[in-house]
């Protein structure tokens, strides 16, 4: 099957106040910069980066740009568009605010992605991106409305189709406060 990864960095930051949280600095790299750092180690047929600040799009240098201003789910449908487009047949979706997601739990993703339709992260309280999403649920993607993505189609998976991770690798930078946290840690 042909790999499309999309990142999702076109959110309006609107927790962070007047600043693009992306291009903020955690320990001395912009946010965005270690989740596209990450996926740049993994083998795939097309990256995207799906972007709403211009400012944003060189920190994904090496990736298709797609350019979208509205919610995350018509973000996330922006990038599928994008993939499909290039006949890619399975997808993995990250967030651009996750700076600790790693190259293991991608990894593991992917493989488990070989025998479900649909593949994502749990810590044990939440079931989250990054995900995977093969071709069979495309149209349920492209069906989705509002700000809560892929949501939806991960809370409902199996056990089978989960790849625990550590409660920090989920978290997202979504406040000055949390930056602040992190980068005093």
């Amino acid at each position: 099957m042909k790999l499309a990864i999309i990142i999702l960095a076109a959110g309006h930051s609107k927790r962070f106040g007047t600043n693009d949280k992306l291009l903020a600095q955690l320990k001395g790299q912009a946010l965005a910069q270690y989740t596209a750092n990450t996926i740049r180690k993994i083998k795939s047929e097309l990256k995207i980066a799906v972007v709403s600040n211009p400012e944003v799009a060189p920190i994904f240098d090496e990736f298709d740009i797609v350019y979208n201003q509205g919610d995350q789910s018509s973000s996330l449908k922006a990038g599928l568009n994008y993939a499909m487009d290039n006949q890619i047949d399975k997808v993995l979706v990250c967030l651009a605010d996750m700076p600790f997601i790693d190259e293991k739990t991608i990894e593991s993703l992917i493989e488990k992605s070989n025998h479900h339709p649909i593949a994502a992260c749990s810590d044990g309280s939440k079931i989250s991106v990054p995900a995977v999403f093969n071709s069979t649920v495309f149209a349920d993607i492209l069906a989705l409305s509002g700000d809560k993505g892929a949501g939806k189609l991960i809370k409902p998976l199996d056990a089978e189709a989960i790849v625990q991770v550590e409660k920090t690798t989920l978290q997202d930078i979504d406040s000055s406060q949390s930056l602040n946290l992190f980068n005093s840690a």
